[in-house]
């Protein structure tokens, strides 16, 4: 697995290379549908101050609370 570390305020144009903005509530969402919101694999809504990382070879995103990173951690072993 391949990890690219970067500065929170960048998180926007992570979230642009893989086709994901940011709406007016600040909650990650689709560039193509911005009702559309992005979710954790708990089923949780994520703002763009929350976001950690997208696993890669897929669109699982994780928040960065220690909760959804320690599962994250768990899922990946």
């Amino acid at each position: 697995m391949k990890t690219i570390t970067f500065d929170k305020s960048l998180s926007e144009e992570i979230l642009a290379a893989f086709d994901k903005t940011v709406d007016e509530e600040r909650l990650v969402v689709e560039k193509s549908n911005t009702k559309q919101k992005v979710l954790t694999p708990c089923g949780e809504e994520i703002f763009v101050d929350e976001f950690a990382g997208i696993v890669p070879g897929s669109e699982v995103f994780i928040k960065s609370d220690l909760i959804s990173l320690m599962n994250f951690s768990k899922r990946s072993l």
